[in-house]
């Protein structure tokens, strides 16, 4: 199922690139963040010189645009591990590019190839350690959606994924966006990016988390046990 699926976004990505017509939507530009608002695109989220992420206190995305076609993310994703809850995945994304607006307001991002970087944190494959690699990911947005929202009374950016999955609710946070320079000269040699000591906080604590939980249990159940050999007995 998964080449049918492929082949139908990239027929969507094709459609999607003939049909351009606007470079940008005045009412996208800028930083958005979603709710937590502790992942913002810049120079706090990703360092290209050093080839450092900072960790946010809460996952989130961030996507930020400009008047000129330029845009950037930020995302910090959280993955709980069902077969095994003290396994959580942790990843921080981060890559910039161009985007256009075609005619049925659906938006194209084309990455920069080489200049974007995942940092993923498994601790239960990687220990202390986690994978530092290349990240590059086209994306299109089929529809979006700028609104006031009437909870919050502030500006609201609604992105739907090329199946119309809508992502986090964003909102507006700078304009103009705070973002990293366009061009900029970090690492070249692939060979240079491995693997950083780092695990993620929230990954730990949710893993420390199910691990406490899973040594209470067994516990409770040795205790069960020994009460009833002493009865059996």
């Amino acid at each position: 199922m998964i080449f049918p699926l492929s082949i139908f976004f990239c027929s969507f990505l094709w459609i999607a690139k003939l049909t351009y017509a606007d470079v940008s939507d005045p009412d996208i530009v800028g930083s958005w963040s979603s709710k937590s608002q502790t992942v913002m695109t810049g120079p706090d989220f990703f360092d290209p010189m050093n080839e450092d992420f900072f960790e946010p206190d809460l996952p989130g995305i961030s996507y930020s645009f400009t008047d000129d076609g330029h845009f950037e993310e930020a995302l910090y994703i959280i993955k709980p591990n069902a077969t095994f809850p003290h396994c959580p995945k942790a990843f921080l994304q981060w890559q910039h590019g161009s985007y256009t607006i075609n005619d049925s307001k659906s938006i194209i991002l084309s990455p920069i190839r080489g200049d974007g970087r995942q940092l993923q944190s498994d601790p239960c494959n990687f220990k202390n350690y986690s994978s530092y690699t290349r990240y590059t990911q086209d994306e299109v947005m089929k529809e979006y959606s700028v609104s006031i929202d009437k909870y919050h009374g502030r500006y609201k950016l609604e992105l739907f994924e090329w199946d119309g999955t809508p992502k986090q609710p964003m909102y507006l946070v700078y304009r103009p966006p705070k973002m990293l320079p366009f061009s900029f000269s970090g690492v070249t040699d692939t060979s240079q990016l491995q693997q950083k000591r780092w695990l993620s906080r929230l990954a730990a604590t949710l893993a420390e988390k199910h691990t406490t939980t899973i040594w209470w249990l067994g516990l409770t159940f040795i205790a069960i046990g020994s009460i009833g050999y002493i009865i059996v007995s």
